[in-house]
């Protein structure tokens, strides 16, 4: 028998198994070990459900008797209990029944358990706890009994092999018990008498009390809970604290476009201004470029804010003398010299028209130094919209002067340019 079983031989063995069964059942466990082998086969075989009905019947008989004939103590029998519910999982048999030798099983075997008969309880145990025919502290001691039995045989395995098959099967525990289910196996009540303790241990401690708050949410406690508002309610403190300190060291040792921004967002617009004009000069590692965009942010706020186009032109030139072929900068000047006729007269009338003539020589520039789409695209609207805003040749004669004469405009600009006339005909 033994040496068919060994070649997986299951039918040659059978006959041989028969005779030792029926002359000498107590003679050796082999009968029953591979007695188990040959009815896995047999049902395997086999079609007729009545006829598997019977040889599972007859599976489990295998492991009464091997009790009766060969577990002379409560440890031994125990271990064969856990290996007929096992079996038992195996074959789908009713869950109760399963669950209900696995209980006696563990009660009689002690703590060194194979790794291998362990999960399926697990599953068992959840399983009823879902069907309601185990309430939820059971299925919570179930848990606690499980993860203690494998700690004690991950701490005390003596072969790594075997350490890491009980860890493994820790892992598989822990996931089936911790599923999503709609009412959880832990809830909030579970959960509270593990951490709060903690927390109350350490009450000062962020570590431990965020910990405890994360963990509390996860199990479902609702926000409003004591515990969690006096958390909350003591970490909003502490970040508070801790952002205030890391903005103070930061404030204090920024450089000077960092500060610029902070002060934006205060509303602090002029400072903000003067700081990035600063930091592009004073600021060691920051490259052209970027000297430059600090420089143009400077000239935005002052255009766009404080309505300061002198300084506004001060700081767009500013950044041209760190990017002379940067065409956004000439742009912005163009729009602050359109912008200034109610500066510069009564917002109709020559005095006001004359700014069109520096502020479509700005727009050009903006063409003629930059390639990018955005600025020729952006120039070319700015020229269309202001070129019929120019004096007309009637204007120019009323004041005797002729175009192409070179005309300082006058107000905040002070810068020359030509005398032109509009001419609806003429491309700008």
């Amino acid at each position: 028998m033994r040496e068919n079983i060994k070649k997986n031989n299951i039918a040659a063995a059978i006959p041989f198994w028969r005779k030792g069964m029926k002359y000498t059942p107590g003679g050796s466990q082999h009968f029953y070990t591979n007695g188990i082998k040959i009815y896995e086969y047999l049902i395997k075989k086999e079609k007729n459900e009545e006829k598997i009905a019977f040889l599972r019947d007859s599976l489990y008989t295998l492991f009464d008797n091997r009790i009766k004939c060969f577990a002379k103590s409560n440890k031994k029998k125990g271990s064969i209990l856990l290996r007929k519910a096992y079996m038992m999982y195996k074959q789908k048999a009713d869950n109760q029944w399963i669950y209900d030798t696995y209980q006696e099983g563990f009660m009689l075997s002690g703590d060194n358990v194979n790794s291998f008969l362990i999960y399926p309880y697990a599953f068992i145990a959840v399983e009823r706890f879902k069907n309601e025919e185990i309430n939820r502290a059971e299925a919570q001691k179930n848990y606690e009994s499980l993860k203690k039995l494998i700690t004690y045989n991950i701490e005390n395995a003596k072969k790594e092999e075997a350490k890491f098959k009980y860890q493994d099967v820790l892992e598989k525990v822990e996931k089936v018990f911790h599923q999503k289910l709609e009412q959880p196996i832990f809830d909030c009540e579970y959960y509270s008498n593990i951490y709060i303790p903690q927390y109350k241990a350490n009450p000062d401690s962020p570590a431990v009390y965020r910990m405890v708050y994360q963990e509390l949410l996860k199990a479902r406690c609702p926000a409003t809970l004591p515990i969690l508002v006096e958390i909350g309610e003591k970490d909003k403190i502490r970040i508070a604290e801790k952002k205030a300190a890391i903005f103070k060291a930061a404030r204090d040792n920024a450089p000077k476009s960092k500060k610029a921004v902070w002060e934006y967002q205060k509303g602090n617009y002029s400072l903000a201004a003067d700081l990035f004009s600063e930091g592009a000069v004073e600021e060691e590692n920051l490259s052209i470029e970027a000297r430059a965009d600090v420089c143009f942010k400077a000239a935005q706020i002052s255009f766009s804010h404080l309505k300061d186009y002198a300084k506004a032109r001060r700081y767009a030139e500013q950044a041209l003398e760190y990017r002379p072929n940067w065409g956004k900068p000439y742009l912005l000047i163009g729009d602050l010299y359109a912008s200034s006729g109610p500066l510069c007269g009564t917002g109709t009338g020559f005095k006001s028209q004359v700014v069109t003539w520096v502020a479509i020589d700005m727009w050009k520039k903006a063409k003629q130094v930059d390639s990018d789409p955005f600025v020729k695209k952006r120039a070319n609207k700015q020229i269309n919209k202001y070129y019929k805003f120019m004096p007309t040749g009637e204007d120019l004669h009323l004041r005797q002067l002729k175009e192409g004469q070179t005309y300082t405009i006058p107000c905040w600009i002070q810068r020359k340019t030509k005398v032109r006339a509009y001419n609806e005909f003429k491309n700008p």
